[in-house]
């Protein structure tokens, strides 16, 4: 059954389509990674992690979009470790593991991570987490522990959030030892406990925290839940980002939702698997405080992956637990009602179903058109946020990375020497007119043509382009859905 549900990721997906749709520019940047130097990794992985750049390298690339297929990789191993966190649970087997598979297989937040950063991997190591804490209190032992810990640890080198997700689990064995006034186990798993927390700050300050910049938190700043005024400006803003992710869950209503998950934290306290009850509502909370923090966002869809995955995986275990009340031990009611339910849940999230999410940006395909039809003398506009695209799907000449504050992404490919190419340093409408202002002054030189290559445009950097090129012996080319411009001045030939 873990077979055909890691089938069933390569079929909800389109997999075609993410192996052959561009990069737009959240992805380029990440992809860019792998055109710099192994020892400039540290300093080129603001927006994802370090561990996460390096993994890149072991895929092919070379301007394909084959990268893609590392958070595919992490999507199905979440999927099938859900199926066996499932059957970890004293629950009627496979069926649970069914539910379990099934709800990471289906849940919106996944279907619509085709692309590339990091979000499956978090989204991975909650469930593996999950798993192991399952395992820990099936049958206690150190070593299990301590692959607790070495996962929250490690996981930080790909992920974001196991700390979020792992402490907690930890914080939930040494709570389900106190239950059970076992006091072996409570040493042992506040140990754990302590040490991983130790390792994890360690892991953070030392590469973590140094990717961490201004204008990668500012970027963020509407998804931070508010700080009041009071604790009803807290609850309000906290309510609000869930109604909005709500649909994310597979499910349009939060009520529905938040039922079906406390029937899960209530189906687990019922099977003493208190740890495991306690480890979601846990990290869940921790990311809400981080969020207060302005040190994680909350609200968004992306970076919640991770703990909405885990909320549906509850929801899969309320159910369970409801069907095996309901069904005792007549395994084959438990069966047909298990296939009718995620028959529904597939009729709910049809719409997300081989979606196509991805940003329509396509860099790629203006590259590609600019260097079959450029001639010599011809000059090339880069504009700022094309720039990563650029230096991902141009070949030669390749792309020198500096360092920038003012940019999500802490670097920027540049090109010094090139003299073919302008590139503007950022959006603002000053830097279009200087960048056109210098393509026309070098184009009277070489009596070449003006090729404008633009992605991502900002409005006041649209309206930029326009004003200035009111008038001028421009035309659009439609080069996939952004469209390329080529400005003949009057001394070029056309």
């Amino acid at each position: 059954m873990a077979a055909a549900l890691a089938v069933g990721v390569l079929v909800v997906h389109n997999v075609s389509y993410m192996l052959h749709t561009p990069f737009w520019v959240d992805e380029a940047w990440v992809a860019d990674s792998t055109r710099a130097p192994l020892s400039q990794l540290p300093w080129l992985t603001s927006s994802t992690p370090l561990g996460w750049s390096f993994l890149l390298r072991f895929l092919p690339g070379g301007g394909s979009e084959d990268l893609r297929l590392l958070p595919l990789a992490f999507t199905l191993a979440a999927t099938v470790c859900a199926f066996y966190f499932g059957d970890a649970l004293p629950l009627p087997r496979p069926w649970t593991g069914l539910l379990t598979g099934s709800a990471v297989l289906l849940v919106p937040a996944m279907l619509v991570r085709d692309d590339l950063k990091q979000y499956t991997a978090e989204a991975c190591a909650s469930v593996v987490l999950l798993l192991l804490v399952a395992r820990v209190e099936a049958g206690w032992s150190r070593g299990r522990l301590v692959a607790v810990g070495a996962v929250t640890a490690g996981g930080l080198l790909v992920t974001n959030t196991s700390a979020f997700v792992g402490l907690a689990g930890l914080v939930g064995l040494v709570v389900a030892a106190l239950v059970r006034t076992d006091w072996r186990r409570v040493v042992e798993a506040t140990v754990a406990l302590v040490g991983t927390a130790v390792v994890t700050g360690v892991v953070y300050l030392l590469i973590d925290q140094r990717h961490r910049n201004p204008a990668l938190t500012s970027f963020w700043t509407h998804y931070y839940v508010a700080r009041g005024p009071g604790i009803s400006g807290t609850a309000t803003s906290i309510h609000g980002y869930l109604v909005g992710l709500a649909p994310s869950v597979g499910f349009r209503s939060l009520w529905l939702e938040a039922v079906l998950a406390l029937g899960g934290v209530a189906g687990l306290v019922w099977l003493k698997r208190y740890a495991l009850a306690l480890t979601v509502p846990l990290s869940i909370g921790v990311t809400i405080v981080a969020s207060m923090l302005h040190d994680y966002p909350f609200g968004d869809l992306r970076t919640s992956t991770f703990w909405l995955v885990e909320v549906a995986v509850l929801m899969a275990v309320g159910v369970a637990c409801a069907i095996t009340l309901v069904a005792r031990n007549l395994r084959a009611v438990v069966a047909v009602a298990v296939v009718v339910v995620v028959v529904l849940v597939v009729w709910d999230v049809r719409p997300y179903i081989r979606s196509q999410p991805i940003p329509r940006e396509d860099v790629r395909s203006q590259v590609a058109f600019v260097n079959t039809h450029r001639r010599p003398g011809d000059v090339v506009i880069l504009s700022y946020s094309a720039s990563w695209g650029f230096a991902y799907y141009e070949a030669s000449p390749a792309p020198r990375f500096r360092h920038i504050t003012y940019a999500d992404t802490g670097f920027l490919p540049v090109y010094p020497g090139v003299r073919w190419l302008v590139q503007m340093p950022d959006r603002q409408p000053s830097d279009v007119a200087t960048a056109l202002a210098t393509a026309e002054a070098t184009a009277a030189r070489t009596g070449g043509r003006i090729w404008i290559i633009r992605s991502h445009l900002a409005a006041p950097e649209l309206l930029a382009w326009g004003a200035l090129l009111a008038g001028k012996p421009v035309r659009q080319l439609a080069v996939g859905p952004e469209p390329l411009l080529l400005y003949t001045p009057v001394h070029s030939s056309p």
